[in-house]
């Protein structure tokens, strides 16, 4: 009976084992989630941003030499500026009838998901490392 009690407690181990790597393997590991909580805030603020940028042009006729002169005029957080992991403020170009907002990501963005709460559909596509979207001073129709 020793031997089948040891067996069954072998068992029990491995099955436990098995349990948490399976976990690991469907949700992902932690460390993963918070890279993607950080993508997911960095998307957001990215689309405050955009629409803060737009809403400046509309009414200064022209698009804002820096961010913080958006932040003056808008009701953008500090918080909305910096990226959430290193607290860096992200990088902000005025090119004319364009512009551009660079973010570094954690993770890969493949594109929408086609949620409802997909914050903005260009943000959600780039690549791991330092990205800039280039985007259109005015609103599409």
């Amino acid at each position: 009976m020793s031997g089948l009690g040891r067996l069954l407690g072998w068992v029990a181990t491995l099955a436990v084992v098995a349990t948490i790597v399976a976990a690991l393997w469907v949700v992902g590991s932690p460390i993963e989630a918070r890279k993607k909580s950080a993508d997911e805030t960095r998307i957001q603020n990215l689309s405050e941003i955009e629409n803060a940028v737009r809403g400046y042009r509309l009414s200064k006729h022209k698009l804002p030499a820096t961010l913080r002169d958006v932040k003056e005029n808008s009701y953008l957080s500090d918080s909305s500026l910096k990226d959430p992991a290193s607290g860096e403020d992200y990088e902000y170009r005025p090119l004319g009838d364009s512009f551009q907002l660079c973010a570094t990501f954690e993770t890969e963005g493949k594109g929408s998901s086609g949620s409802y709460y997909d914050y903005n559909k260009e943000f959600s596509k780039h690549p791991v490392g330092h990205y800039c979207f280039t985007l259109p001073a005015k609103s599409a129709p």
